[in-house]
């Protein structure tokens, strides 16, 4: 698809230009790059997608004054589509982009390129759901929209070097017509759901990583640890992000367990780190935990705050879970850049932050009920933390602390934390390693009754 010609200075609004010139202008906030939009005249979504004089408009007509303040009007344009996760792309009935916006972008891997028509499988790398079979260019929705068709939920992977592992997306697609019904286009809106289709994945693999193997496989420990392996391969390696550096682990009680931790991309380049823990042992809470994971990780990157991302889950796990069954679970954000963190935490044992000395510098208490119990409920604010290099950010399970030695003794909060002030200045690996060390050398051959779960996370200093 070709890019239409762009300007940089607006028209009045009785200036504009007609709809089907070749040379209708697009305008470009140059304040934030990656959108292009057509005018002033943008909302969505409508009901039905309508063009005036060949821009965009909105169904409550704006004022000349308003028209003719095309700067502020176009960052207020870049300020509502900063709140839609969706990504948007626009195109004429020539298959030129119009407005192609900065989750698009991203979603895509790749900005608008000026390309012919026939190039756009290629250069953006998109597949039928199938994932080999390239997606037929006059098919795509927004193409297909553009010729008057509405689409509704169409499936496309895309392949591309950003991110590496390809996205799937589910796009709807509708016709640009004017108020005389003549089509001057297609509006087509673009929801990744790759964490979903991952997430489901891993569902199905873990269901059914003991019924494709239940005829052959007759040792029922066998067929549990062929589920745990399956589980253990959902969680993330360690992770070296901006001067962060993060590790974790789980080990179940059983072949699989409840426990989850997890690192998660979210809003504005921020880190999302969550350590839950799924009420019960075994297989039933392991795949509570999976589709924990898939609830939170198809919202995490929305616009709605850590209590808005908990409510979701919230809601997901009341309408699954059986009676008795919650989950608590710590989620925190953290700012790489300016080294702040916020967190939710509804009902999981309390995170600590030690600083460079080991000292305990603040405490993450509670600040909701466990998930899955109750719906509805109204999550305590907490001011966000300033960070600083060497601090240690040390989330852990009930499993550790709850951890009973020989002695008779739980393993308790003191000695965790003694044991991460002690190696503070290893690599968060190395502090993992040694804690998980301390907690089976306390047992001293006594089994273990509960999955353990840590995620160690330090600012590192700069070299």
């Amino acid at each position: 698809m070709k890019l239409a010609a762009s300007a940089h200075t607006p028209r009045p609004a009785d200036d504009l230009p007609d709809p089907q010139a070749k040379d209708c202008q697009l305008l470009r906030d140059c304040e934030r790059p990656g959108l292009i939009f057509l005018s002033p005249h943008f909302a969505w979504p409508p009901p039905t997608a309508h063009v005036s004089g060949g821009c965009l408009t909105e169904f409550g007509t704006l004022s000349n004054d308003t028209i003719s303040d095309l700067g502020v009007h176009a960052r207020s344009i870049h300020s509502v589509l900063e709140c839609i996760s969706e990504g948007i792309v626009v195109v004429n009935r020539k298959g030129e982009i119009l407005l192609f916006s900065h989750v698009a972008r991203r979603i895509l891997g790749a900005g608008p390129v000026d390309v012919p028509l026939e190039a756009w499988t290629a250069t953006y790398g998109l597949f039928l759901p199938d994932r080999v079979t390239p997606y037929p260019h006059n098919r795509l929705p927004w193409v297909r929209a553009s010729r008057g068709d509405s689409v509704l939920d169409a499936e496309i992977f895309v392949r591309s070097p950003m991110p590496s592992e390809g996205t799937s997306l589910i796009v709807q697609a509708m016709p640009l017509k004017d108020d005389a019904d003549v089509l001057h286009g297609g509006i087509a809106v673009l929801r990744d759901v790759t964490a979903d289709r991952r997430s489901l994945d891993a569902v199905e693999r873990l269901s059914n990583a003991v019924e494709t193997e239940r005829e052959t496989i007759k040792d029922q420990s066998t067929e549990m640890r062929l589920a745990g392996l399956v589980q253990n391969r959902l969680y993330p390696q360690p992770l070296r992000r901006e001067g962060i550096d993060i590790a974790g682990a789980a080990a179940p009680a059983k072949e699989t367990g409840g426990d989850y931790y997890d690192y998660l991309r979210m809003r504005e380049g921020r880190l999302g780190i969550v350590v839950a823990d799924v009420s019960g042992h075994g297989l039933g809470a392991a795949l509570i935990m999976v589709a924990t994971r898939a609830a939170l990780r198809s919202c995490a990157d929305m616009p709605i705050g850590l209590d808005g991302i908990l409510d979701r889950v919230n809601a997901t796990l009341l309408s699954d879970l059986e009676s008795g069954r919650f989950v608590t679970m710590f989620l925190a954000s953290l700012d790489t850049r300016t080294l702040t963190l916020t967190y939710s935490n509804a009902g999981h044992p309390f995170g600590y932050v030690l600083d460079r000395a080991g000292e305990v510098k603040r405490v993450m208490e509670s600040t909701r009920i466990p998930l899955g119990i109750m719906p509805h409920w109204k999550g305590q604010r907490v001011p966000s933390i300033p960070l600083e290099r060497g601090d240690v950010l040390v989330l852990l399970t009930d499993g550790i602390l709850e951890s009973v030695g020989a002695d008779g003794n739980a393993f308790g909060v003191r000695r965790a934390l003694a044991l991460v002030k002690e190696h503070r200045l290893e690599p968060a690996q190395q502090i993992l390693d040694q804690l998980l060390k301390g907690v089976h050398a306390s047992r001293e051959g006594v089994a273990q009754e509960d999955d353990m779960t840590a995620v160690i996370c330090k600012v590192e200093d700069v070299p």
